[in-house]
């Protein structure tokens, strides 16, 4: 007869119970904290969404995470296209500016 070891290829279930796997929420604060630079407002509300991940993955909440990790990526990418917009406009006014 078969021990529990043989069964699973020679490692022990009390080793495989054991292990606890933590899943990975990205939690984007480095484009959170780069946000901030480009328009301060969207770029704070990145980094509050951002730093709530990791304290809801630590409570085993991990739908709450997953729905942080998103909003805090996307106020990231809202600040970005804010930030682009504004470059735009003032570079379409500038322009106009030096050709009138």
């Amino acid at each position: 007869m078969m021990d529990a070891v043989e069964k699973n290829g020679g490692v022990g279930l009390n080793s495989q119970q054991n292990q606890e796997v933590t899943p990975v929420v990205p939690n984007h604060f480095t484009e959170a904290v780069l946000s901030v630079f480009l328009f301060w407002p969207a770029g704070i509300l990145s980094i509050i969404y951002a730093l709530k991940v990791n304290k809801l993955v630590a409570a085993d909440r991990l739908e709450e995470a997953k729905k942080a990790s998103s909003k805090a990526r996307t106020w990231a990418i809202g600040s970005l296209v804010v930030a682009l917009l504004w470059m735009i406009l003032y570079f379409v006014v500038e322009m106009q500016h030096l050709l009138s």
